[in-house]
């Protein structure tokens, strides 16, 4: 009975000990991941201004938070509105606008803003400024917009589940995107003008009533590091006890057999 009791102990502790060993490798991977995150950021920001001239770029990802400049137009109406969003702790929608850029004359996908929603009926869009003329606009370099209510990068329901009211979305969809500036430009492919596979965050001061606050990036090193010490405390912690448990069952062991042949 005693030697099944060790057996099963120790088949517990082996599968308990890799479990928590496996997230404490887990968590020091997502730190190293960040922490290379962290080193191409601080690298961007000091980097070249970017003038992308094309809409296709093949590493998109090498180019993660470049600043970039875009001269060129708003597409008049071709925007959605990203719900769940907040200023100072206020309802607001971030608002994503089609920008063609001159003379390339393709698409890309620009986060203007935040706007706040009106408190008095704040399931209703607020009026989103149009710009009529050439502009030139400055911004961070993406490879897609931050997600909300996602289980690991899965979509839940279908675009007209997802997107309330046409302009309302609750998170920023390439193809359908795509969808709604060719509409506005009366343009059904393949006439229309190609979609970047980047898209853009709009910085400098708030005008048109947008909101632009400074990118505020947090790596959470620390954090993965800190959880990855706790499980690889755990995983020892974890082997201590059943070693002491194992000499104590054997104490016992050898006990009782001192005692059955005495």
């Amino acid at each position: 009975m005693s030697r099944l009791r060790v057996t099963v102990l120790l088949l517990g502790a082996f599968a308990l000990g890799t479990l928590t060993f496996n997230l404490g490798q887990w968590q020091t991977r997502r730190a190293e991941e960040k922490q290379a995150l962290e080193i191409q950021r601080e690298a961007a920001l000091v980097a070249e201004v970017l003038t992308p001239t094309s809409a296709t770029l093949p590493d998109v990802s090498g180019f993660r938070f470049r600043r970039v400049r875009l001269q060129g137009a708003f597409i008049p109406g071709a925007w959605v509105a990203l719900d769940n969003r907040l200023i100072a702790g206020r309802p607001a929608v971030s608002v994503v606008q089609a920008f063609r850029v001159h003379p390339a004359g393709f698409v890309v996908a620009v986060d203007r803003g935040l706007l706040p929603r009106n408190p008095a009926d704040p399931r209703a869009l607020p009026a989103v400024p149009e710009i009529d003329q050439t502009v030139t606009i400055e911004g961070f370099f993406l490879e897609r917009f931050a997600r909300t209510a996602e289980l690991w990068g899965l979509r839940v329901a279908d675009a007209s589940q997802i997107h309330r009211n046409g302009r309302e979305w609750s998170n920023f969809n390439a193809s359908d995107f795509e969808l709604e500036y060719r509409e506005q430009l009366g343009r059904p492919s393949p006439d229309a003008p190609i979609l970047a596979n980047y898209v853009v965050q709009q910085t400098g001061p708030s005008s048109e009533g947008f909101v632009r606050n400074p990118p505020q990036w947090s790596s959470d090193v620390s954090k993965h590091r800190g959880y990855a010490f706790q499980w690889y405390s755990l995983t020892v912690v974890l082997v201590i006890m059943v070693g002491v448990l194992v000499w104590r069952e054997r104490k016992v062991v050898k006990a009782a057999t001192v005692s059955s042949t005495a």
